[in-house]
Order: structure tokens, then sequence, then C-alpha cells
């Protein structure tokens, strides 16, 4: 068993690609990463990881990190997992986190205590949920879906902020997030009488899929619809343009919006559980 840290993104997929794609959907969130870093024509980051776990030249896990966000990682074999460790502590001291899988989530955030002395704390489990076709949403909702535009940045980069707090994912840093997706024409609002009511993303595309990610409504704003029927409009509009499926993460703790994107046709495919990495008090 060997621990690869590929030379870049383009190296990773390479090995890796085949095997992520047999279970694309959950895998989209990697496949999506690490494909966007290999078409950017930029030279590779070194602060960052994209590896394989492998048994001779077969592929048996994955694990990844873009900070500051947390480790990520695909199923591993239990053996697989100090092997990792070791690896991911010569580059990753102070590692704030990781997310995948539960199972193997857990096995590397306890082994992660053990050997580094941190306490871990549980955050959101999120749901991997997948969409090849829109149901009929139940009653129509005002408004209509658009790209976001210039005039809304302010608006929508305070919007990033509030999402990334919200959910806890973290990362952000001085820069909302909806700042980049704006300049990739990737962000959709949802807009009522002239006023921006809910945002939502297209992110990530893998060969047959793309994520759906920050969608959001502000509190005022909430109850109404505004965000099902933008990501039912959405959803249709990516299927249209030719992908296979839509997929997003929903958090397993919030039966509402688990509820709204079941009754749109998103069904559950995996898990993916947050885990915090805090230092001991002395």
């Amino acid at each position: 068993m060997k621990f690869v840290a590929h030379v870049s993104p383009a190296h990773f997929l390479e090995t890796a690609e085949p095997w992520l794609l047999q279970a694309e959907a959950e895998h989209g969130l990697l496949l999506g990463l690490a494909r966007a870093r290999a078409a950017s024509g930029t030279e590779p980051d070194p602060t960052e990881l994209f590896a394989t776990v492998q048994e001779g030249d077969r592929v048996i896990g994955c694990l990844f990190r873009t900070p500051p966000h947390p480790l990520g990682l695909t199923d591993l074999p239990e053996a697989a997992i100090p092997r990792a460790l070791r690896q991911v502590a010569l580059s990753y001291p102070d590692l704030p986190g990781v997310v995948g899988p539960p199972d193997a989530g857990a096995a590397f955030a306890e082994g992660w205590a053990r050997m580094t002395g941190v306490s871990v704390r549980s955050g959101p489990e999120m749901e991997i949920r997948v969409l090849e076709e829109v149901l009929p949403t139940p009653r129509p909702v005002p408004g209509r879906m658009r790209l976001a535009a210039a005039a809304d940045a302010a608006l929508l980069e305070d919007w990033g902020f509030r999402f990334v707090d919200e959910s806890g994912i973290g990362g952000a840093g001085s820069e909302s997030p909806t700042r980049g997706l704006m300049a990739d024409d990737a962000l959709y609002v949802w807009e009522v009488d002239g006023r921006v009511r809910s945002m939502a993303a297209a992110v990530g595309p893998t060969p047959r899929g793309i994520r759906i990610a920050y969608v959001y409504t502000p509190h005022h704003a909430r109850e109404h619809g505004y965000a099902t029927a933008l990501v039912a409009e959405l959803s249709h509009l990516l299927l249209n343009r030719g992908f296979d499926f839509c997929f997003l993460y929903t958090d397993r703790a919030n039966p509402t919006s688990s509820g709204i994107y079941q009754r749109l046709g998103y069904r559950t495919v995996g898990l993916a559980a947050m885990l915090d990495f805090l230092p001991t008090s002395d």
C-alpha cells in the first residue's frame, strides 16, 4: 500500500479519475475541483494536495486539500488510515479538520487526535443528493431566474459571507465566494418585482454532472419558495444544456431543505461528515 502525492491536478486525474468515475456524484466535489485546477493553465499550487492511496497501481482511495479548507477524503480502507495520517501531517501539521464519508472521516479524526493531541468537534453531516429529472413543483412562485449582474455584486457579496457563516463550511477569508462565481457567469438569482430574493450557483462540472451550490435566501425572504423555484429552474437549465445529472449537498439535520430537494427529485446517494480539530487547552 502506498500514498502518492501527485505533482499536479492533471497527473492526479490521470491516475484517479477512472476510479472516481465509478461513483461520479459521490466524488463530484473532488472531480470538479481537480478538473478545474487542471484546466486553469496555471502552475500547480505547492500548498495544495491531490493524493491517491494505492495497492500497486490500483487506486483504493483519495485525499485532497486546498488551504484554508479542511482535508477532504473519499472512502478509505481502515488499513490505509495510519499511512494517510503520517503523510498528511508532513504537509499540514495544523490541519483544521476533515470532511468525507462518516466512517473514513471518523477513523482519520480519531487517529489525528491521538497523534497530535487535538480534540474533535462534530460538524454538519451532509447528504449528497443527485437529480436526473426535475419533478413538477407543487405551486407556482412569483418571479423569474436570471444570471447575476454587475448591479447585484454588493448584495451578493454580502450574501456570500452570510452563506459561509451560516453553513459552517468556512474558508471565505477576506473575499466573498460570490465574486469569483459572478466572474465565471456561474451565479444565478431569483428576482421578484425587480428585487433579488435568492441565489444559487452552478459549479464544478464533472464529465456527466454539475454541482449546485451556494444556495442562499436571506432570513426576511425565506418561506416563500424562492430557493425551491430557483434550484428547480437552474436544474432544468443545466440538464437542458446536456448534463446527465445535477448534484448538491444538504445538511442532514435540516429536514426543511432536505424535504424541498427531495420533492424536486433529488435523491440521496452518499453522506459527508465534517469534523473540526480544536487545540486542547493547557
